[in-house]
């Protein structure tokens, strides 16, 4: 889904400008959305029949459309198709109908009223010359050559680009059931397109190819490449018994090296098919078509424009084949509902990127390639827009470059928090299960699916993460202290801005020694202690860069010795406090304390710490506004105390309910 820019540029900005200006060359008007008659029928088939003439660079033909209404009284019905071109005629079974064409939408008066479930039949004629890419910000076609001499003719419509060169309903919660293509070209012409090649047949200089299409398609993913190919095929075996054809369309300058490129696709497919589910099309095919543009993951034909470059971050891989493929999955088996939910295909098929490097190059390849993801988030869109969109019927709204590395990003944390055997046990559930294959999915789908497989609720960590905005922002600090057994560590997490509940892992080292132990921070200020057997010169905050975070180590607090040596019981926080207040002390040598809760009459309320024989640092207790019996007790003003045979200090809490 890549517009090509320049040989020289480095895959970085690839990246950023087409992230950019892919949502410029697709979208047709400010008109983005569905209507409210297209939520009233349900798409079931397509059957293209056009005819491409590169000559005067235009297109005539006519669309069939089946559909199921899906409500009672259905009178008449909107399709998408772009004002440029020009009707022919509308017709349902033979009949003609009453239509009128504008804004790019066609609405269509029905021979009679359809009851729900009925079945409706249109025809649908039209010509005209498509936008196109390079001279026309709405353009998905492209006329060319790719040598001065040799045609190529092409389409990319992702987002709602398809209505530029066929009538349709174009929105991706609408996948018909399966449809045909047939496209007619001049003889010395090659058309490769969706589904599986049916029949080519030749007449007056002049051949129709005929395609079928048996999965469900979304309608940006339906493309034509027509150029001068070479065809060559090679396979695939799947699960030790099913082999799958793989039909590359290439020009024919090219097609030695395509041959050894190419091989990197067997790799990938069965890595692919082994970390998600098998290949999900192998009813049709799987192919890929050089084309004059980067890349896009039309499904069952990705195009191709990479120039055979292996330029994946720091590895020996192409970047188009890598990406575009594991979209077959990720977009095209599984589709959005509606646009709101992009990063569903984005951020998966951006996380596949670093999985298979795992896969080929190790652990320390895939960490790396985390961070160069890492380093492509827009951290002002960040901290302004979710990646969840809640426009959720407009495809600009929801198209940013976020949705690609920031998705990528929270799959990595939900991989780190779950663990691997639970988290790719979510990948295969969601890619296996009847409700989302070959049908769609949205945010909720795929939450539901992590719950199920974990067995753990997860609204805390998506709700922070693709619901809110921005990232944790730590500052931390420590110091250690001989005890009796070891040290006691005393370690001050503090967030700013948006707060946010993550695991994170501190590793605590010494020249001889390192520990890592895993902590969990949900608050604006919090205050751990950790026991060790070793004094550590240094603790590293998430050292394998787990989450997306800015984290800032801050100098321990150095108290002067006239401090150290006393006993303080710190003010509270928050105070005042609804569910839970943190209470920390400092205990300057060995003795028993006890930590209790009073109501301003005396009476015990509560006893935190019994007797407890403490040696010195500085520690924290929570109170959670209950008794003895563990049952809330009332708002109010209560008094803590902190007391040893040798002192006794107070202060005052205030509970607000």
């Amino acid at each position: 889904m890549k517009e090509k820019l320049s040989i020289f540029l480095v895959i970085s900005v690839f990246f950023i400008f087409f992230s950019f200006n892919k949502s410029n060359t697709t979208l047709v008007d400010s008109r983005i959305t569905i209507t409210e008659n297209q939520k009233s029928f349900d798409v079931i088939y397509y059957c293209l029949n056009l005819e491409v003439f590169p000559a005067s660079e235009s297109i005539s033909g006519y669309v069939e459309i089946k559909a199921k209404s899906l409500v009672n009284e259905l009178s008449y019905i909107e399709i998408d198709l772009s004002n440029v071109y020009i009707i022919d005629y509308i017709s349902s079974n033979n009949k003609s109908l009453n239509y009128t064409h504008s804004n790019n939408l066609i609405k269509i008066t029905l021979s009679k009223i359809y009851s729900k479930n009925e079945e409706v039949n249109i025809k649908i004629g039209y010509h005209g010359s498509p936008p196109q890419a390079r001279k026309d910000p709405s353009g998905v076609f492209y006329f060319t050559t790719y040598d001065g001499t040799n045609p190529i003719i092409c389409t990319t419509c992702e987002l709602e680009g398809a209505r530029n060169w066929w009538p349709c309903k174009d929105y991706p919660g609408d996948k018909p059931d399966s449809m045909d293509i047939n496209i007619t070209v001049p003889e010395n012409l090659t058309v490769a397109t969706n589904g599986r090649l049916v029949e080519v047949s030749s007449k007056e200089n002049k051949k129709t190819f005929r395609w079928h299409v048996s999965y469900p398609v979304t309608t940006y993913n339906v493309a034509l490449n027509i150029s001068n190919y070479a065809v060559f095929s090679d396979y695939l075996l799947l699960n030790n018994q099913d082999t799958l054809k793989m039909d590359f369309y290439v020009y024919p300058s090219n097609i030695n090296i395509a041959k050894t490129h190419f091989q990197q696709v067997k790799d990938i497919i069965s890595f692919y098919s082994k970390v998600f589910c098998p290949y999900p099309f192998s009813g049709d095919k799987l192919g890929m078509a050089e084309v004059c543009y980067w890349g896009m993951e039309h499904q069952t034909i990705i195009a191709y424009g990479n120039n055979y470059k292996n330029n994946t971050y720091s590895v020996d891989i192409d970047y188009i084949i890598l990406h575009e493929f594991a979209h077959e999955w990720f977009g095209n088996m599984i589709s959005l509902k509606d646009w709101g939910h992009f990063w569903l295909n984005e951020g998966f098929a951006t996380y596949a990127e670093p999985l298979y490097i795992e896969e080929k190059y190790g652990k320390e390849k895939y960490h790396n390639y985390m961070k160069y993801l890492k380093n492509r988030i827009n951290k002002s869109l960040e901290n302004s827009k979710p990646i969840f969109c809640s426009d959720s019927t407009n495809a600009r709204a929801s198209y940013n470059i976020n949705i690609y590395f920031k998705g990528a990003w929270i799959l990595h944390s939900l991989r780190h928090i779950q663990g691997d055997s639970t988290f790719f046990s979510i990948l295969k559930e969601y890619c296996s299960d009847p409700r989302f294959k070959y049908k769609n999915a949205n945010t909720r789908d795929f939450i539901d699916v992590c719950e199920k497989v974990s067995g753990k609720e997860l609204n805390w960590f998506f709700n922070q993460w693709i619901f809110g905005t921005g990232r944790p922002q730590y500052e931390y600090s420590w110091n250690a202290m001989k005890n009796n057994s070891g040290y006691s560590i005393n370690l001050e997490i503090k967030q700013k801005g948006n707060i946010f509940k993550m695991p994170i892992d501190l590793t605590f080292k010494s020249a001889e020694k390192e520990t890592t132990l895993t902590i969990w921070d949900s608050l604006q200020t919090q205050n751990f202690e950790i026991k060790l057997d070793f004094k550590p010169t240094e603790v590293l905050f998430d050292r394998e860069n787990w989450f997306l975070r800015d984290v800032k180590k801050i100098p321990a607090k150095i108290h002067n010795k006239r401090e150290s040596k006393k006993s303080i019981l710190f003010k509270n926080y928050p105070n005042p406090f609804n569910l839970k207040t943190t209470i920390k002390y400092n205990i300057p040598y060995p003795q028993s304390v006890n930590l209790c809760i009073y109501d301003i009459k005396g009476k015990l309320i509560k006893t935190l710490v019994k007797n407890k024989k403490m040696y010195p640092g500085i520690y924290t207790t929570l109170w959670s506004g209950k008794n003895e019996n563990n049952i809330e007790v009332s708002s109010g003003v209560y008094i803590l105390v902190m007391k040893s045979e040798k002192f006794k200090i107070g202060r005052k809490l205030v509970l607000l309910k």
